[in-house]
């Protein structure tokens, strides 16, 4: 073989793979695109009214309070931008409000026992409620279920 013929093969067989290539990432994509991963489907939402105790996420879960004023430091928290949740019998449901988030609906209801009324989503064991309303409500008695006072 001349090496005219050999680079002629050479370069053809280059573009051929990379024909090759690109077809196959198109194939690729469009199967992925194709495709709704669990992320992409849309979870199934519940009209709910649920009753807990307004939450930050941070204190909630790490269990710092740094002033010792439960209140306080979840009012802090979040005005300061740390999510929201509420400590209910189902666990904890993570709360907002549409793409603005909830700070302003539930900061003054930090740790405070509300009544919330919205649409629940849950996906993968996460529960998301969007707020429509939120207000203070009264706690159980202990024969409602309710926690006893001291």
């Amino acid at each position: 073989m001349t090496r005219k013929y050999m680079k002629l093969v050479a370069g053809g067989t280059a573009t051929v793979a990379l024909i090759l290539l690109v077809a196959a990432a198109f194939t690729v994509n469009a199967q992925a695109s194709n495709d709704q991963s669990p992320a992409t489907k849309p979870a199934m939402a519940k009209d709910v009214v649920l009753t807990g105790t307004v939450v930050d996420l941070h204190c909630y879960m790490t269990g710092a309070m740094p002033s010792g004023d439960a209140a306080k430091c979840t009012a802090d928290c979040i005005r300061a931008g740390v999510p929201a949740g509420l400590e209910t019998d189902i666990g904890l449901v993570v709360l907002g409000q549409g793409m603005q988030g909830a700070s302003k609906a539930l900061l003054p209801y930090a740790h405070q026992f509300v009544e919330v009324r919205g649409k629940l989503f849950e996906r993968d064991g996460v529960k998301y409620l969007d707020i429509a309303s939120v207000e203070k409500a009264p706690k159980l008695t202990e024969e409602e279920g309710g926690e006893t006072e001291n």
